[in-house]
């Protein structure tokens, strides 16, 4: 995407109003303990970047924007690096595609380009992070049980496998992290 598209998609996300987030707990009992924020979730920079863009992979299905993959791709070389961002961002496209085919259910999501819309969870996203936290801690079970309730009590084994090759493809942990993305 060149510098010109790159500062013109930015400048529209800018205008997107301002959107109260959607938070977690608010369809069945059990979502109140699902955290409803990246800091509760313990998230650290690599997976707060990775629930956005799927945020933005999301959204540009939603809005029915084409070239909404593009800019997923831009921030993932942006946030990553060129050569990681690229194949993090595919990832990250499979796994959207497979919780699209496993979850019968809407996926609720927050926008990506509201910065204190980002730092919130929905319950899906909750479940979301903590199963690719646990992937990336080599916690299978954990992993299981998020991606199971993710899934509606069907199995997750399509969205384990990409979200398995993704949590691979993520730099090494660090320390959980509370500063926002933009």
């Amino acid at each position: 995407m060149t510098q010109a598209l790159k500062k013109k998609f930015l400048q529209d996300a800018q205008q997107v109003p301002r959107r109260r987030p959607v938070f977690g707990g608010l369809n069945t009992p059990q979502d109140r303990f699902y955290p409803r924020t990246l800091g509760e979730a313990g998230a650290d920079w690599a997976d707060a970047a990775t629930v956005n863009l799927l945020r933005i992979f999301l959204h540009g299905i939603t809005e029915g924007d084409p070239h909404g993959w593009i800019a997923a791709f831009d921030v993932a070389e942006d946030l990553f690096d060129p050569q990681n961002g690229p194949k993090i961002a595919t990832l990250a496209a499979k796994t959207v595609q497979a919780i699209r085919r496993n979850r019968h259910a809407g996926f609720r999501f927050n926008t990506p380009f509201c910065p204190h819309c980002a730092c919130h969870l929905t319950t899906e996203e909750a479940q979301v992070t903590i199963g690719l936290r646990a992937l990336r801690l080599r916690q299978i079970d954990h992993a299981e049980i998020a991606l199971r309730a993710l899934c509606e009590g069907s199995a997750p084994t399509e969205i384990t496998l990409w979200m398995r090759e993704l949590a691979e493809a993520l730099p090494a942990l660090t320390a959980p992290t509370t500063s926002r993305l933009h």
